[in-house]
């Protein structure tokens, strides 16, 4: 599922126009191949090939360890990995190098936003439109940010100023934010803004009781949201996600559903509604959002994934394992994808691929227990009996409840009861 949200998630990673960068005593030959690796690696993370972009830009560092652009754009394909950690150290180095890069301060901004750090987010944002006034990007994901902590008159005066800079901004995240009173006297007037201002308020005390599992209490408060405007997309989204964290898919979709008629651009609610039908066991309806979802963005790695896993579930196997295929051709290091391809190789009686993709979920994910369980099997496959038993005790270690059936099997098998 999603994390919580004012509006559709945009992330826009600046990778800057391609130039050599700074060269500190390196030579003509050096430099040359550093070239070829930046450029290389440049073109790699464009077509989406992030692992070898971020080899061809680490061989680039090696020889000349003072590019900072060569910093940014590894960080860049670290963001797209889901490692902001990693991504934010290379923006710091991007930074220590050329201290008025504006387009690293922006960029080490979104890796703070993805990890819910929003102050540090919006300092970084602020930093880059110091440096450059005219950076419209970073109104527009500074705008975004405040949007998120329920600023919202800093969110809208960021975003028109994006729009001013020559932003093309979706029309359906400004019809998101509550609009400021008309102008007039009176009390009509006074009421207007009171009504906003609530609004904003549970908007915000919402999202920060869903972060901290009071789904209850952020249903109340995006109840309270669409009460005032029933045109708030963000907060049918957000309610919607708070049903389906208590199991109550039926409102979800619902919430999901209304979402998606003030908005039909969200690939995200698609996406969650798709989630939603999957659970539910409604897989034609699963696939048919997912595939809306991905017509809106056709580089969306979770909503190939969750296709994939509605066509496996419905037994199609080739569908899945192609679905699987793509959302890891844009995410190589998600554990769920890698997971699920490798239940994939098992069925085909592919034991020693699924085992790999196995490692590479639980490598991602260490406390992912389901990936300890299916490689406990895949090894039984293979009768590395010592080797399954190993996996089962960690799955069961994690809370796993392994069938009784198949620690019968693995006991009689092995000749060993643990």
């Amino acid at each position: 599922m999603s994390i919580f949200k004012n509006s559709m998630i945009i992330v826009i990673l600046v990778l800057g126009a391609w130039t050599l960068g700074t060269i500190n005593q390196v030579t003509a030959a050096e430099q040359e191949t550093a070239q070829f690796y930046h450029q290389r690696g440049f073109e790699s993370i464009k077509k989406g090939q992030v692992d070898q972009a971020i080899a061809d830009f680490t061989k680039s560092i090696q020889i000349n360890p003072r590019n900072a652009e060569a910093y940014l754009r590894r960080g860049a394909a670290y963001s797209l990995k889901g490692q902001q950690d990693r991504a934010i150290s290379d923006y710091n180095q991007a930074i220590q190098i050329n201290p008025r890069f504006a387009e690293a301060y922006h960029n080490r901004g979104l890796a703070y936003k993805a990890k819910g750090q929003l102050d540090q987010a919006i300092a970084d944002y602020s930093q880059a439109i110091q440096i450059n006034p005219r950076f419209a990007v970073a109104y527009y994901n500074r705008g975004r940010a405040y949007a998120l902590k329920g600023q919202m008159d800093q969110a809208r005066a960021d975003v028109n100023q994006a729009k001013n800079l020559g932003l093309e901004v979706p029309s359906e995240f400004l019809e998101t934010l509550p609009q400021p009173p008309a102008r007039s006297s009176g009390s009509t007037n006074q009421g207007a803004g009171d009504s906003q201002k609530t609004a904003e308020f549970h908007f915000r005390r919402g999202v920060e009781s869903a972060e901290k599992g009071h789904y209850d209490q952020a249903i109340s408060d995006f109840t309270r949201v669409i009460q005032i405007n029933p045109k708030a997309a963000g907060a049918y989204f957000n309610r919607g996600l708070s049903y389906a964290k208590k199991g109550q898919l039926d409102q979800a979709i619902a919430d999901f559903t209304q979402g998606i008629q003030i908005n039909p651009r969200d690939a995200e609610a698609y996406r969650n509604r798709g989630f939603a039908y999957k659970e539910k066991g409604q897989l034609d309806k699963a696939i048919a959002d997912y595939g809306q979802a991905l017509q809106i963005n056709p580089r969306f790695a979770e909503a190939y994934c969750g296709r994939g896993e509605s066509y496996y579930h419905k037994g199609q196997y080739d569908q899945a394992f192609a679905d699987f295929n793509r959302s890891l051709q844009m995410n190589p290091g998600d554990y769920c994808a890698n997971y699920n391809r490798g239940r994939v190789y098992a069925k085909k009686g592919q034991p020693e691929l699924a085992i790999a993709d196995y490692n590479r979920a639980i490598q991602a994910n260490p406390r992912f227990a389901a990936a300890y369980f299916f490689r406990a099997m895949a090894y039984f496959d293979q009768r590395a009996y010592d080797q399954a038993w190993k996996d089962v005790h960690q799955a069961q270690k994690l809370g796993f409840e392994v069938p009784s059936d198949f620690l019968e099997t693995l006991t009689k098998a092995s000749g060993r009861k643990k």
